[in-house]
């Protein structure tokens, strides 16, 4: 898999493994593209056993980690931020679980049992998927 460092030098710790035009608003560099290693989301829920909270900030990634898990029947709430991609190539896996936004994405969860809070920023957002009914902190 490939990662690519974000072009926006004020996001340090930004940067994707989605091949896309641009991930809120900002192209994915051209250049600083290493080669990684993924551990697909599913293996380390089911060695978790029960998730309690997920906080997710994958940029971009959000999509293709949640539409397409089979074990989200184990997390109890989800917080995370999402973002506004355009031009993304997806992948064979993963073309079956297109658009890749948060209108599907918050589809999907709700199907899976969640109600889902979204606080949209323009090109990226914030959301909250928990289980009716869950206390949260």
């Amino acid at each position: 898999m490939q990662w690519r460092k974000s072009a926006n030098i004020e996001n340090t710790g930004g940067g994707s493994v989605i091949a896309c035009a641009s991930i809120a608003g900002t192209s994915p560099a051209v250049t600083d593209i290493e080669h990684v290693t993924a551990i697909p989301f599913d293996e380390i829920a089911r060695g978790a056993g029960k998730i309690d909270l997920l906080k997710i900030d994958a940029e971009g990634s959000e999509y293709p980690i949640l539409l397409t898990s089979g074990t989200l029947d184990r997390v109890g709430e989800i917080v995370g931020e999402y973002h506004v991609l355009y031009g993304v190539e997806p992948t064979p896996a993963c073309s079956r679980h297109s658009p890749w936004n948060m209108e599907h994405l918050a589809a999907h969860l709700i199907f899976h049992g969640f109600d889902v809070q979204i606080v949209d920023k323009g090109m990226q957002g914030l959301f909250r998927a928990y289980r009716t009914g869950q206390v949260s902190a």
